[in-house]
């Protein structure tokens, strides 16, 4: 049985504290935090985080051998059996507590930020429900859903059926190809860019060999290219941020992000296990890094408008996300 590399499950770990202390500070209003281009913000970054998550995913989508239909849906009944039963727990439980808060008028206090009140604003019917359980072709933006992170899934949904597509044409012709992909990623896909992400992780995969290789011969270039990748997966908190609402801004930061991850994981796969991300806490947050990712949200809006003290309001949330995130883990 191949040794799980415990280097990229302690960054699975990290990146999942990254997403939910994003989410858990940005609920409330705190001017200096959340200023632009703080530092501390980096281990607060959860959209760098997501961007790492796709990148591994393409990673492990990558393989040597054609992918035969036998394999593939083996592949996709895998992923399906461990992402769904999570996600459709967490609308449960949104749905309940949501309608709840707006039959009995329970409002966020002064001490939310305006960006947690744009959630929950409006009741879940049936088939507002039905219309999210389906992960795919759902109708709406993020903000609207009962479990907004949850537009994850339809990104992961698409790159699940896409990237093998694409990795399977390519083992069958030349990886030569593989940047006119890439392009049309890019260019002329507006609402699926992040297909790219997953392509360069695939990409990765296909040259570690090549890559390790050359890490051999230059030890050195190991430290430059982890300090450039980590500057680079962190350019948008340390730097730059776009305009929101201009796509192509965001899709060149992303590619410049994902570039960043792209020279970190071709490090952390060819080290041996780091002490730091190979700790127990690490790599157990690793473990359970989607469930934590998929149900900490609705514990944060859950728990919002009972308590305004953010010291009592941040352990809570993390234990209890922490505690079903063990249940749905082990369900």
């Amino acid at each position: 049985m191949k040794k799980r590399n415990l280097n990229i499950q302690g960054m699975r770990g990290i990146c999942a504290l990254m997403v939910f202390g994003g989410h858990a500070t940005g609920t409330f209003i705190i001017p200096w935090l959340q200023a632009p281009h703080n530092p501390f913000r980096i281990i607060l970054d959860g959209h760098a985080a997501v961007i790492f998550f796709f990148m591994l995913s393409g990673y492990f989508y990558y393989t040597n051998d054609i992918l035969s239909i036998k394999s593939y849906v083996k592949m996709v009944f895998k992923r399906i059996t461990h992402l769904i039963p999570s996600y459709w727990v967490s609308l449960i439980i949104g749905t309940i507590l949501c309608n709840i808060f707006l039959s009995y008028n329970i409002h966020f206090g002064e001490y939310v930020s305006d960006w947690m009140k744009e959630f929950w604003l409006e009741p879940v019917t049936i088939s507002r429900f039905l219309n999210e359980a389906k992960i795919v072709f759902r109708h709406g933006e993020s903000a609207s859903f009962i479990n907004p992170p949850s537009w994850y899934l339809n990104a992961d949904f698409k790159a699940m059926i896409i990237i093998p597509t694409v990795i399977w044409f390519l083992n069958k012709t030349r990886w030569i190809l593989a940047p006119l992909f890439f392009i049309v990623f890019i260019k002329y896909m507006e609402n699926s860019w992040f297909l790219g992400i997953f392509l360069l992780g695939a990409i990765l995969h296909k040259l570690q060999d090549k890559v390790n290789r050359l890490y051999e011969l230059k030890r050195w270039s190991v430290y430059a290219i982890f300090i450039i990748g980590f500057i680079l997966w962190q350019a948008q908190t340390l730097f730059y941020s776009p305009n929101s609402q201009s796509v192509n801004e965001l899709c060149f930061m992303e590619m410049i992000e994902a570039i960043g991850v792209m020279m970190l994981l071709s490090i952390l796969f060819k080290l041996p296990d780091l002490p730091i991300l190979a700790s127990k806490p690490l790599v157990f947050m690793g473990k359970i890094s989607y469930e934590f990712y998929i149900i900490h949200f609705m514990v944060l809006l859950g728990l919002l408008p009972f308590i305004s003290n953010i010291w009592i309001y941040l352990p809570m949330c993390f234990i209890i996300s922490l505690f079903f995130s063990f249940i749905l883990n082990i369900g």
